[in-house]
């Protein structure tokens, strides 16, 4: 009797909750979920305007079968593939949720990309060699009669070798030109010493380009000379001269050797980045123009692109320029090498008095001599990354003189990311660049490549871009012009 009371009692409970239920109006589950699917629609039209819904991950309301998934994966891949041959980055519905990064990785990096025709423009002057036409030493070995090899191997020693890292590293991916771009002003404007005047030069007719062109919202003049690179002696540009203001033999002389130094460098550069041909030589006493200068090598095309390596800070934000530090310090063991070449065919006690006061004449920046009075006392390296050059304070008589020759500090960072050259944003130049550059850095460069690999991994090669930027972007120090000029 007891025990059908309790069921009873039970079974009323039960009903009663049963009938307080149904009295709540509760929500259906599909209404429910139509809500869900709708604020993900919004949220997704809020932050990405434009693109269609159709990218949004929909929650199935059901499992698909196994014949729809990989008919489906199959599709995506194809649509994947498409959009990476013609070099649009992926937009593929749901392909972040089913594609591993590591599938995604290998798909891309064996998609073969399109070797470009690059003309790399090289400054000579702070940029692929050290000092302002070598800070008068050429001029000086000229003045003491030495041989064109013992310039030569002057100029050997000046050499910038961040160029032979930056267009070793460019040639792997595309084909590359290397043609000189360089202001010489005494080469087309020539401010004569014997005379006063100012005397236009002028030479072969078809090595002459001229035109008014539009620069930052001004016209301005641009005048290249184009120095074939068949020439191999000065006297060949100056039989070729067709000025109206005849030359002295003096001024001649002196035009000759300026020719000769420009010539020995050229040399000097086809011997370090180990080019077959001479490269053509584009002179200017104007404003640069990476344009028309390709447009006068005949470097134009769908295919084509055109890149200066410069230190000018003028030509800051231009595009297709890429700024290249002032190469005005020497590392250690170069500084050593030029010092003991100056002491042998460049001896202080065998210059003359008129090469003294020439040397001694110069420009604090580009001064390569300086006369000591009593004790010199100079500061050592104050610390990491200081560019303080390191001498030891001695007594030497008054009216002594020595070489200057400024070099890097022997700091824990020997090359900084100033020195190192920028590549342009092309297709290949991806985050392998960015490795070598970490670490010749030194400091914590596995965390840094390996963040690099992990974040930046398939943004980097969808783009096809090098990570140059983006490293100096890290650190502050970004310019987002540098290395960001893209052809059109």
């Amino acid at each position: 009797m007891a025990a059908n009371f309790m069921y009873i009692a039970l079974a009323t409970i039960c009903f009663s909750f049963f009938l307080l239920e149904a009295s709540c109006e509760y929500e259906p589950w599909s209404t429910k979920f139509n809500s869900m699917e709708n604020t993900l629609d919004k949220a997704f039209v809020a932050s990405n305007p434009g693109r269609p819904l159709n990218h949004v991950l929909k929650i199935p309301q059901k499992r698909p079968s196994r014949h729809f998934l990989q008919a489906d994966h199959e599709k995506n891949r194809i649509l994947l593939e498409s959009q990476l041959k013609e070099g649009a980055p992926p937009r593929v519905a749901g392909a972040v949720g089913r594609f591993k990064d590591e599938e995604l990785e290998d798909e891309v990096q064996h998609q073969p990309h399109k070797r470009l025709n690059v003309l790399c423009l090289l400054d000579l002057d702070m940029t692929c060699f050290w000092g302002n036409d070598a800070n008068d030493l050429g001029c000086a070995m000229l003045w003491m009669q030495r041989s064109k090899e013992d310039l030569k191997d002057l100029y050997r020693l000046l050499w910038n070798e961040e160029a032979n890292r930056a267009l070793d590293e460019l040639s792997k991916f595309h084909d590359r030109k290397v043609c000189i771009y360089t202001m010489r002003s005494a080469l087309l404007m020539y401010h004569s010493c014997f005379r006063r005047a100012t005397i236009a030069l002028r030479w072969d007719p078809s090595w002459h380009y001229e035109e008014v062109i539009e620069i930052d919202g001004e016209l301005k003049s641009v005048h290249i000379l184009r120095i074939p690179g068949s020439i191999t002696d000065p006297k060949e540009i100056l039989q070729t001269y067709s000025g109206d203001e005849p030359l002295l033999d003096l001024e001649e002389r002196d035009i000759g050797m300026c020719l000769l130094r420009l010539l020995t460098a050229r040399d000097v550069l086809k011997e370090k980045l180990g080019l077959e041909e001479a490269p053509e030589t584009l002179v200017t006493c104007s404003v640069k123009d990476v344009v028309f200068a390709a447009e006068c090598v005949g470097h134009v095309g769908k295919d084509h692109r055109a890149f200066l390596w410069d230190d000018n800070e003028l030509l800051k934000n231009r595009r297709n320029v890429l700024m290249v530090k002032k190469f005005d310090r020497l590392p250690a063991a170069s500084r050593k090498q030029l010092l003991d070449f100056l002491e042998v065919h460049l001896p202080l006690q065998g210059l003359s008095p008129r090469l003294k006061d020439f040397l001694l004449g110069a420009p604090e920046t580009s001064r390569v001599l300086e006369e000591e009075d009593g004790r010199v006392a100079e500061a050592s390296p104050l610390g990491e990354g200081s560019e303080e050059e390191e001498a030891v304070a001695v007594e030497k008589p008054s009216g002594d003189l020595r070489w200057i020759i400024r070099k890097r500090s022997r700091g824990i960072l020997e090359i900084t990311s100033s020195d190192v050259w920028s590549l342009p944003l092309l297709p290949g130049l991806n985050r392998r660049w960015a490795t070598r550059t970490i670490a010749r850095m030194g400091s914590n460069a596995d965390i840094t490549v390996q963040a690099i690999k992990r974040s930046w991994s398939r943004t980097i090669e969808r783009m096809g871009s090098g990570v140059e930027t983006m490293l100096k972007a890290m650190t502050g120090d970004v310019n987002f012009h540098d290395a960001a000029g893209i052809a059109a």
